[in-house]
């Protein structure tokens, strides 16, 4: 279990995560999601160990995060592949969490990407990122069980959650500016 404690970081001196708590249960995919400047990155660099961490705690399997180990797996960067690629990258991703049974944390910015490859998905606002929302989605367990991609795609409940979503984005921002 990944289990994240009052996490709070700064980026450039400035604040970047403010009290962020996350528990990340095997089998478990974790989406965090927002828009560019949320530090969704920070979080991921903390939980790589690439970052230290300066006040919370990150624990995996009941041991403190302090660096980069071999028990953690890190993919940069989809977002710089071709559309096909990207998709054949997500496939396999989503195939491999079904089989492994292992815990996944992502982070994007695409509202599609997020309600469909997500077990559950948290929402961070522009600066500093907190989570401001979670919420337990099942549309990549479809796709992993056999679902079709495009019939969950069409799927009126996946077309309002990605409506939802999209509309706590322009939320947020609106209430940050």
């Amino acid at each position: 279990m990944l289990r994240i404690a009052h996490l709070n970081a700064r980026y450039a001196g400035r604040p970047a995560l403010q009290d962020i708590s996350l528990q990340l249960d095997k089998g478990e995919l974790l989406v965090a999601f927002g828009p560019s400047g949320c530090s969704k990155t920070t979080l991921l660099n903390l939980i790589t160990g690439f970052l230290p961490v300066e006040s919370g705690s990150i624990t995996l399997e009941g041991k403190t995060i302090s660096g980069p180990g071999a028990e953690r797996g890190v993919v940069f960067p989809f977002g710089a592949l071709c559309a096909f690629t990207r998709e054949q990258m997500q496939t396999l991703l989503l195939m491999l969490w079904r089989d492994s049974g292992k815990q996944i944390f992502l982070i994007t910015h695409d509202i599609k990407k997020a309600v469909f490859r997500a077990s559950e998905r948290v929402l961070l606002p522009p600066g500093p990122g907190r989570i401001v929302e979670r919420l337990k989605l099942n549309f990549g367990q479809r796709f992993a069980d056999g679902e079709p991609y495009l019939a969950i795609k069409s799927d009126p409940a996946f077309i309002e959650q990605s409506e939802y979503v999209l509309s706590r984005v322009f939320e947020q921002r609106e209430a940050f500016v």
